[in-house]
């Protein structure tokens, strides 16, 4: 849907209240900047599943991500081809 970085934040702001378990944002050209504002917008959502794979986060931002996560209800997350 090519949603990128302002639409996956949007979207994970709308999270909150939702019985959603899985977010699938593949292929939506998210970059670093929005992956972790999506971080941030996780906290107190039911989110167990992200697929991430095929958009341009670097190295660093994955380990920021991942810290970013902490308290969370994610517990898996897909970073394929990033």
């Amino acid at each position: 849907n090519n949603i990128t970085d302002t639409g996956a934040v949007g979207f994970a702001k709308n999270l909150q209240g939702t019985n959603v378990h899985t977010v699938d944002l593949s292929g939506n050209y998210i970059t670093d900047t929005g992956v972790m504002e999506f971080a941030k917008n996780l906290q107190g959502t039911n989110v167990h599943t992200v697929d991430l794979s095929d958009n341009y986060i670097t190295d660093k931002r994955v380990l920021e991500f991942a810290k970013n996560l902490q308290g969370t209800n994610v517990h898996t997350v897909y970073l394929a081809n990033v």
